[in-house]
């Protein structure tokens, strides 16, 4: 049976099993990896580190918000934490040796929490202290999409992509903007990129924010949304 691997963050994990919803998934066909809060570089790891592990006939990548950012530090300095309190959620996922720690969607910064010292001072600086929207910011993500078409390219495995939301307004000066954020199309890094493999022209949130299909957070695509999207948008029906 041929396989699809499809990697994002808590916009795909609506498609794993603890979701519910009416619409089933083939999972022996769809290998769904999410980590919620994750941003473009960790999305990126978790890509290779998986292709580099089994093979799949197709890869879909759902990138996230280009104002989140990740950082990866050893497994060794990840156990040197305590348990985190009781509810208190640190967005984060181990990728092989690495634990990568994501600034978050709508819940975490980085900065509390069972969070190593150099994780929070990295994230005081880079995410609550620089400035959303920019250039930094957008390169880190382009520069995470390059090196994964190349990847894909050269193992000539067939593949697509999309973002999560429209990154040509970002969603500046709203709510989500820096769950979100601009895409500087203005820089170097653009050109490298190969635009003919995303979908531009439609995203999850704004499709099932205008069908009123959005979970009682008014964020997350339900379930159910989210396998209709793929199916209109990607023309990936993962009910089969």
């Amino acid at each position: 049976m041929a396989r699809t691997l499809m990697v994002g963050c808590s916009f795909l994990s609506r498609l794993q099993a603890r979701y519910s919803g009416d619409m089933g998934i083939n999972a022996a066909k769809y290998h769904v990896l999410a980590s919620p809060g994750s941003g473009n570089q960790a999305i990126a790891a978790r890509t290779q580190y998986q292709l580099a592990q089994e093979n799949y006939n197709h890869v879909v990548v759902l990138w996230s918000g280009v104002n989140r950012i990740d950082f990866p530090v050893s497994e060794e300095l990840q156990r040197t934490q305590h348990n985190n309190p009781e509810g208190d959620w640190v967005a984060s996922c181990n990728i092989g040796r690495m634990a990568w720690y994501h600034s978050g969607g709508f819940l975490g910064t980085g900065v509390f929490g069972a969070v190593p010292e150099p994780v929070q001072i990295f994230m005081r600086a880079q995410y609550l202290g620089s400035q959303p929207n920019s250039r930094y910011l957008s390169e880190l993500t382009l520069s995470s999409i390059i090196n994964l078409q190349s990847l894909l390219q050269a193992r000539n495995i067939s593949y697509q992509m999309a973002f999560i939301y429209n990154t040509q307004h970002g969603d500046v000066g709203r709510q989500q903007e820096h769950a979100h954020g601009l895409l500087d199309r203005d820089s170097p890094l653009d050109r490298l990129v190969d635009w003919t493999k995303f979908n531009m022209d439609s995203n999850p949130y704004e499709w099932a924010q205008r069908r009123s299909q959005l979970e009682n957070d008014n964020y997350h695509p339900t379930r159910n949304a989210m396998i209709e999207w793929f199916r209109e948008h990607m023309h990936i029906d993962m009910t089969q």
